[in-house]
């Protein structure tokens, strides 16, 4: 059954993006931004299975509310993102910003599905879960959009009230 509106996918799939039962840690999802000076993101595909017990991705973060990651690093950055839906093809849908110490915050929209992939390590074949970015879309600075699913289609409607399609 297809929710009703983008309300009900927030209320019912914030909780779906997990891994291995936990929220997956916002700094695996900030892999997937591109450097702030760079136009396209170079990470294409996180292997959770690793990364979700490495130290690397070991750092706290908080959930600031329905389906909201975030964590402040040491230099003062803060990162977080919001799951806004699933899509019916299984792909997630996230909303993620990046505020500098100065008085920029960074904006994008992120498309992100879950695949399974066998992997030889010494001899024995390991089933892993890849994290993997299927789009990326900078939004304006303001961020005052909101977001309507359906089936697999996505609008992003402005604060003028323009729809576009992602």
């Amino acid at each position: 059954r297809a929710p009703a509106n983008k309300e009900e996918y927030q209320l019912q799939d914030h909780a779906a993006f997990v891994f291995e039962g936990k929220p997956i840690n916002p700094k695996i999802i900030e892999r997937f931004l591109p450097w702030e000076s760079d136009l396209y993101p170079s990470v294409l595909v996180v292997d959770l299975s690793s990364a979700n017990s490495s130290n690397e991705f070991s750092s706290n973060f908080v959930e600031k509310g329905k389906g909201l990651f975030s964590y402040k690093s040491a230099d003062g950055k803060i990162f977080g993102y919001k799951t806004i839906g699933k899509l019916s093809n299984g792909t997630f849908l996230l909303k993620a910003f990046r505020r500098t110490e100065g008085s920029g915050t960074f904006r994008s929209v992120l498309f992100l599905n879950f695949q399974k992939k066998a992997m030889s390590y010494e001899g024995k074949t390991l089933e892993r879960t890849l994290l993997v970015l299927m789009k990326f879309r900078s939004i304006d600075s303001k961020g005052n959009v909101t977001f309507s699913i359906k089936g697999n289609e996505v609008y992003m409607i402005n604060s003028q009230k323009r729809a576009v399609r992602l």
